[in-house]
């Protein structure tokens, strides 16, 4: 099949240059022409002898350009069924086919690659979000440091204005001979009663220029001392609380911690000092109480009973900052009665103080309180305690700064922490000038009182 279509390719090739050839003839006719004037017959009969193709060639030119005709539509017969339906159609089909296949395959084995890498990277991202949450989610031990310290501060705060509050209560009901009151009588009744308290607890027989092997020297003749009287007739005396009622140092001033608790009677010997000491700084001479109702019946006497208000109202001002002092010294929550352990904030107030490099027996120096009454865990510190941890004694230890190489999230808590305790502190300092600014202004009126008093007579004179 293939040789005859080479064969039947020649000869059309040839063909057509037969066709084409056709423009020579006229060239050579001419040339005949030319050649048979004035030649001789033999020349004429050489030309017209060459002449022969061209004069047959009008006469086969219809059959070769129909048998042309016919051999290209053959080949293209055979173009178009033979070789575009029956081999070159199929096979591209056959090959689209399998282009398809194979192209299919790979767009499979894409997705799968693309599968498995979005499969990877989900699961690196959910990882990493998990161990994100848990870093993030999970606050430091040390973070739950500043928890625990301020867990009960709120109630601390609330007791301690409690006290704040009872001591102010107290001293007004002492200055206005309230019923029941010592000194309710008269003012030498407060007097006497304050004596006879001086004689058995804070007497100290060696004040007074004591000599020793001298009978009756220094106070020995009024102190009910062990030493010379019955131990009944002094239950309350020790040596740690002898002139303490008049010793601001070691009454407030060192102590962390004072046994009193506002809201109920704690009955111990710090209140009893405190109050003591309030006496002897605030209101030494009390009012009279010797105005009687006829008396105030008169209004130059009202009048001078009012000035006595006027008084107290200004010892009541004074004396709210030693009662704040006092308060914020205070438990903030007091041993249950019947044994029962307090909450647990004193345990780990105990262990914190410890951590600075306190022994256990030095806590209870430190608190300054009594180590009779209370252990280095059994005692909730008040608010000015806690702000003192919280502020100060936290970051005297090493530890806390090297918990400072924590996670982001937890730094972060611990800056929003210490923000609010320095928030906390600022309204302490706030409220502590506020109160200094209310003494400063009534010490500042008290002193113009007597100028006012001038200038009234002159103008009431005129």
């Amino acid at each position: 099949m293939r040789d005859y279509k080479i064969k039947h390719l020649a000869l059309h090739t040839f063909l057509a240059a037969l066709i084409f050839a056709g423009s020579n003839s006229t060239n050579l006719n001419r040339a005949n022409a030319a050649c048979c004037v004035g030649c001789t017959s033999a020349d004429c009969s050489a030309v017209v002898s060459e002449n022969v193709i061209p004069q047959n060639h009008s006469d086969y030119t219809p059959e070769i350009q129909e048998d042309i005709s016919d051999q290209f539509n053959d080949h293209r017969g055979w173009a178009s069924d033979d070789f575009l339906k029956n081999e070159f159609v199929p096979g591209l089909q056959e090959v689209i086919e399998k282009t398809i296949a194979e192209g299919t395959e790979t767009i499979f084995e894409i997705g799968k690659l693309f599968d498995a890498k979005h499969l990877s990277e989900t699961k690196r991202e959910i990882t990493e979000m998990r161990y994100d949450a848990f870093k993030d989610y999970i606050p430091s031990q040390s973070f739950c440091t500043f928890g625990t310290t301020v867990r009960s501060l709120t109630h601390t705060e609330i007791a301690n204005k409690a006290t704040t509050e009872a001591l102010s209560h107290r001293q007004m009901i002492r200055h206005l001979g309230t019923k029941n009151a010592a000194g309710a009588n008269s003012a030498d009744g407060d007097k006497k009663t304050r004596w006879d308290l001086f004689k058995k607890v804070y007497c100290d027989p060696t004040d007074n220029n004591w000599r020793d092997g001298m009978v009756d020297s220094g106070l020995s003749s009024i102190c009910l001392s062990t030493a010379t009287k019955s131990a009944s007739s002094r239950p309350y005396y020790s040596q740690e609380r002898t002139n303490i009622d008049i010793d601001y140092s070691r009454a407030v001033e060192n102590k962390r911690l004072i046994n009193i608790y506002g809201p109920e009677w704690a009955n111990s010997d710090e209140e009893i000092d405190i109050l003591s000491l309030g006496n002897n700084l605030y209101g030494h001479n009390i009012i009279t109480r010797n105005i009687s109702a006829n008396a105030l019946k008169d209004p130059t006497m009202a009048e001078r009973y009012l000035e006595l208000r006027s008084i107290v109202a200004q010892r009541s001002v004074a004396e709210n900052s030693y009662n704040h002092i006092v308060g914020m010294k205070s438990l903030g929550t007091p041993v249950v009665s019947g044994g029962s352990t307090p909450i647990e904030t004193n345990q780990f107030f105990g262990k914190a103080i410890q951590n600075l490099g306190y022994g256990s027996n030095e806590v209870v120096d430190y608190l300054g309180i009594n180590a009779d009454d209370w252990g280095t865990e059994s005692a909730d510190l008040g608010q000015y305690a806690t702000l003192e941890v919280l502020a100060k004694k936290l970051y005297q230890n090493p530890k806390f700064y090297a918990d400072l190489y924590d996670t982001p999230t937890n730094i972060k808590r611990k800056s929003a922490a210490l923000k609010a305790f320095e928030l906390m502190l600022d309204r302490a300092i706030y409220e502590s000038e506020l109160r200094q600014e209310l003494a400063m202004s009534v010490l500042l009126s008290s002193r113009l009182k007597k100028y006012t008093r001038d200038q009234n007579s002159k103008l009431g004179s005129q």
